[in-house]
């Protein structure tokens, strides 16, 4: 099973929050939400190869973070779906968990998900 993070936009209505950093760079309780995210995920049984995302605005402050990284090119025209066909072919041959960038949640319902699948 893979995860995708979907983390192409920039999160126009955070204003000056998002002038410098993609909304996934939010921080929580001294940890950035992608970092948060990524944790869950590798504590839910994800190795981190096979975790990717998708960036776009200022995606040089977290593409280092993973080994698989889609680019939307055109993040500020499209929407998230557009976002998420970037990665297609990736996604053709496993199931997947697609999760957006902005979000933190805990791990034990990821797990009791890749139970079910």
């Amino acid at each position: 099973m893979k995860s995708i993070i979907l983390a192409a936009g920039r999160g126009s209505r955070m204003k000056a929050e998002t002038d410098t950093k993609p909304k996934c760079l939010t921080m929580l309780r001294g940890t950035s939400l992608l970092d948060r995210q990524m944790k869950t995920l590798q504590k839910a049984g994800f190795a981190h190869g096979d975790m990717a995302i998708i960036t776009g605005y200022k995606r040089h402050l977290v593409a280092d973070r993973f080994q698989t990284e889609f680019i939307n090119e055109i993040w500020d025209q499209s929407n998230m779906v557009h976002s998420l066909s970037m990665a297609a072919e990736w996604l053709k041959n496993d199931i997947c968990l697609v999760t957006y960038g902005d979000l933190f949640f805990e791990a034990e319902p990821i797990k009791e998900l890749i139970q079910i699948q």
